[in-house]
């Protein structure tokens, strides 16, 4: 309506007591008054061309009209062959004042009938829910006033999540719905549309600022900010990253060159100290012998390293163990999990190293049932990962898994996902070979690393045993940081390993 030729229609007022879902009444304007000559009192939108059951009850109302007016020129063509007076409608048009006269563009109207606030200048205005990752990284940003660290230029959000479930029961509340919209795709930043998987097309007859964007679902609030910009996230990749360190503690037996240790158990710390004891009791509990223990700390800020230098006086002290080697180093600066583990991986002795995070334990044959597994293979196998257990904390209904993944190391299920987690045995020559761990921001630095194994011709080996509990918690990584950043970490990786076909990156360029 708003395109329409009739510059007197923004002033026009709808009597809505008279008027249908169908039908629009101006007021003074009757049913019964006759038409005078060149006078348009009545025109019609046409926006169909319908089934052939409906064709004959459409023609015959069509044939009834002053005047017939449609978007779509191939409909225009076809009625002026019947003989109909319809004219194109040109949605490029400038408007004709109709979504801002009062009726539709009054602020207290907005608030009384729609509960809905003018919308907000120059901000991405978000309608329809964008999903748990995007709901809680804008509750966790407005938490810490992150957006008072925005980048100049970078428009905040105004989140509506509630816009599709609106009630819209009358004309008059559809005309107030129809002016709300219209005044946000002015004023916005840019409109976008979140929980379908396309922007209305009824928002392409909007006069907006910028074209009206579709969110992808479950994508962050960074997410947004770089597809309103044209500029796909990506996520920062380091492959050069070697932090400055401390060696705080190195123990060894005396005749180390007789018995040199088998396989390490490599563990990254970083804020742990409530569970970074009950990972090392199980490491000291492996029934495999001669292992070496390797801690890194990645600059922790809590009383994590305390607990693992007061955990292996006792450890050495007692003799009880299995180890034949100890190193406990710190990072001077945090660096990320890749860092900790290449730290951990180059300061090795073993052939073998079996990576274990700070929050996860093993199970007594873990090193043993993997290594047994690793000694009678050849030398492109890089990978034993046995099967992990979940033991999700309380208050996580949300976890039901009782396997991390239950399938195999195949080259080709990794093309479309990571199945296979980084609680494993690696050969410490495969991990030298490929580069070591990639510093990814956000996460799967893990996934990367098997793909890079995998571009090598390496291959892995399922341990059909489960020997280690993989913990399902809210301070985890893959909950604070990895589950924000899909998008950008598939573009990234995809990049990275051009024989993946991500389904979130592929997504994107279609």
């Amino acid at each position: 309506l708003q395109y329409l030729p009739l510059p007197e229609l923004g002033q026009c007022r709808i009597d809505f007591e008279r008027s249908g879902l169908h039908q629009l009444q101006r007021v003074g304007c009757s049913d019964q008054q006759v038409q005078s000559p060149g006078v348009v009192e009545q025109f019609t939108l046409n926006l169909e061309l319908p089934p052939p059951e409906r064709a004959s009850h459409w023609l015959a109302h069509l044939h009834s009209q002053q005047v017939i007016f449609d978007p779509e020129p191939a409909r225009v063509r076809l009625l002026r062959a019947l003989g109909l007076p319809v004219w194109w409608l040109d949605c490029l048009a400038e408007v004709n004042g109709w979504l801002q006269q009062s009726q539709a563009a009054d602020p207290r109207q907005w608030a009384a009938r729609l509960g809905m606030a003018p919308p907000s200048e120059g901000q991405l205005i978000v309608l329809g829910s964008a999903g748990v990752c995007f709901e809680r990284a804008l509750a966790q940003d407005m938490a810490f006033q992150v957006e008072e660290c925005a980048e100049p230029n970078e428009p905040a959000f105004s989140y509506c999540p509630g816009w599709p479930e609106l009630v819209i029961e009358d004309p008059a509340a559809g005309l107030l719905r129809a002016g709300w919209l219209q005044a946000a795709a002015q004023r916005a930043a840019r409109l976008v549309s979140a929980g379908g998987d396309h922007v209305p097309a009824e928002w392409d007859l909007l006069k907006s600022s910028s074209p009206c964007i579709f969110l992808p679902s479950d994508a962050s609030p960074a997410e947004l900010q770089a597809l309103h910009k044209g500029q796909p996230l990506m996520a920062l990749v380091d492959d050069h990253l070697k932090p400055s360190l401390q060696i705080k503690l190195h123990w060894q037996v005396s005749d180390l060159e007789q018995r040199s240790p088998l396989a390490a158990v490599v563990v990254s710390l970083y804020n742990y100290a409530d569970r970074i004891a009950e990972a090392l009791w199980s490491v000291r509990a492996q029934t495999q012998q001669r292992l070496e223990l390797i801690v890194v700390d990645d600059a922790s800020t809590d009383e994590g390293m305390a607990v693992v230098e007061r955990w292996i006086d006792s450890c050495l002290s007692d003799g009880d163990h299995p180890f034949v080697r100890v190193l406990l180093l710190q990072h001077v600066e945090n660096a990320g999990l890749a860092a900790a583990r290449n730290t951990a991986f180059a300061h090795s002795q073993a052939p073998w190293c079996f990576v274990l995070d700070a929050d996860n334990a093993l199970f007594p044959d873990a090193v043993a049932g993997c290594l047994e597994l690793a000694d009678a293979s050849d030398p492109q196998l890089a990978v034993v990962h046995p099967l992990l257990a979940v033991e999700a904390e309380p208050g996580r209904p949300d976890e039901q898994r009782s396997l991390v993944r239950s399938q195999s190391w195949q080259r080709e299920r990794f093309r479309f996902e990571n199945h296979v987690d980084a609680m494993a045995l690696v050969r410490r020559s495969a991990w030298e070979a490929v580069g070591g761990f990639t510093h990814i921001e956000g996460g799967w630095e893990d996934y990367d690393f098997w793909c890079k194994l995998a571009g090598a011709a390496y291959h892995g080996l399922q341990c059909p045993r489960i020997l280690a509990v993989y913990r399902s918690h809210a301070k985890s990584m893959s909950h604070r940081a990895t589950n924000r950043s899909w998008y950008a970490l598939s573009r990234t990786l995809q990049q990275r390993h051009h024989w993946l076909q991500l389904p979130l990156a592929q997504a994107e360029d279609s």
